[in-house]
């Protein structure tokens, strides 16, 4: 059992901050791999020119090499499979989380920031509200939800899990 989540309120906001922040990384990994596997097969349907291809016998590509990259191409494929994986548990914890707070206005935020992935001066267009304002907002609904005992033990998890 993991024992209950007591940091002070600034370290508590900033941990829950980056728990939620999970999404984001998790998308942009997913960014990260399919913009490799896109790669990998640009260099496959248009290889580089020079060195391969002499025109001798023997002097194309060797076959191990065709097996490596289709190798790799599974692997990353497999990686990119995985990857959805995790953004759809993460999805779900989050917008879970976020569920909790009894103000629409204050999930409306933080599904702008934490799930939509917006930046501050998007969501300061959309709300209509200044900078200062989404503040205070959302340090008001972070310390809400720092309340419920449920964010308190999936954060408490999650930060035992980085400490291994």
């Amino acid at each position: 059992m993991t024992e209950p989540y007591t940091p002070s309120v600034k370290g508590a906001r900033e941990d829950l901050r980056d728990w939620l922040r999970r999404y984001r990384t998790a998308r942009n990994r997913k960014r990260d791999l399919d913009n490799r596997l896109k790669n990998v097969l640009a260099d496959l349907n248009d290889p580089p020119l020079g060195g391969q291809g002499s025109g001798s016998p023997g002097g194309g590509m060797p076959s191990a090499g065709a097996a490596a990259i289709a190798y790799k191409i599974d692997e990353v494929e497999q990686r990119i499979k995985d990857q959805q994986g995790r953004m759809a548990q993460i999805f779900l914890e989050t917008s879970e989380v976020i569920d909790l707070l009894p103000d629409i206005e204050d999930r409306q935020l933080l599904e702008k920031r934490y799930i939509d992935c917006q930046g501050w001066q998007q969501i300061e267009k959309d709300l209509y509200l200044a900078r200062s304002n989404l503040a205070r907002r959302e340090a008001k609904a972070l310390d809400t939800l720092l309340q419920h005992k449920t964010v308190q033990e999936k954060l408490a998890a999650w930060l035992d899990g980085l400490a291994v």
